[in-house]
């Protein structure tokens, strides 16, 4: 039983990571979508749609059941719309402070988990791992020290602390719903597909969705969607299961 405790230990950090790796790799395929004039809402429609176009693919490949229990609809609808926040808010910070910095701040989502559920949950937690949620606190500090337009950057500090709670928040209510229940590959779907109409509505609301025509967006979207959405969620699932 201790050999495979342990063995899943090391299987969820390695997910853990992959998913850490993918997720952080949004500014690498987003930004030049932005810099072709596209609007956020258009990047996130394309993305996530793709994104649930792949998921159905795998769903219909390793011949899972679309069934999804009407009870836990909207649990999962709730964690999509965390999902969602946290893309969205992530894109907005792009524009006021450097990508860097965004992703920098928004890897402070662990620490937050860490410490909600060392508070409330009672989960056992070191003094070493406080120790490295101060040191982490403070290096963060230091990367956004320096002369920046003030009002931009405070928005741009402000909209990546939004995404950590949302993703934290993200986290913590798959640990802690009925979300746990679902097999990874369905919930993905549906936090995905979720995600999709959100989006879509949201963009017919305010901007309306732009078309791509250059073959390099579309190759940005795939990859955004691909790496950093199916991949990062997909892992980042089973490395809390």
């Amino acid at each position: 039983r201790y050999m495979r405790m342990s063995l899943n230990n090391i299987m969820g950090i390695g997910f853990a990571v992959m998913s850490s790796a993918s997720f952080g790799l949004i500014p690498l395929f987003s930004i030049p979508l932005l810099s072709l004039g596209l609007n956020s809402q258009t990047i996130l429609c394309y993305r996530f749609l793709v994104a649930t176009l792949i998921m159905a693919v795998v769903m219909l490949v390793t011949r899972r059941s679309f069934k999804l229990q009407v009870r836990l609809v909207f649990t999962v609808f709730l964690l999509s719309a965390l999902y969602a926040a946290t893309a969205i808010l992530l894109l907005a910070s792009y524009k006021d402070i450097p990508s860097g910095v965004t992703t920098t701040i928004h890897f402070l989502y662990p620490l937050a988990v860490t410490v909600v559920m060392s508070i409330i949950y009672g989960e056992k937690t070191t003094i070493t791992t406080y120790l490295a949620v101060l040191v982490s606190l403070l290096g963060v500090a230091l990367l956004a020290w320096g002369n920046h337009d003030a009002q931009h950057f405070r928005r741009g500090v402000m909209l990546a602390l939004m995404t950590v709670v949302c993703y934290a928040a993200y986290i913590i209510a798959i640990m802690k719903s009925r979300a746990a229940e679902i097999d990874t590959l369905v919930l993905t779907f549906y936090v995905l597909l979720f995600g999709t109409i959100l989006f879509f509505v949201y963009a017919l609301l305010t901007t309306g969705i732009e078309a791509i025509h250059q073959p390099a967006g579309w190759r940005d979207v795939v990859m955004l969607a691909l790496v950093c959405t199916v991949l990062s969620d997909l892992t980042l699932i089973k490395a809390i299961k």
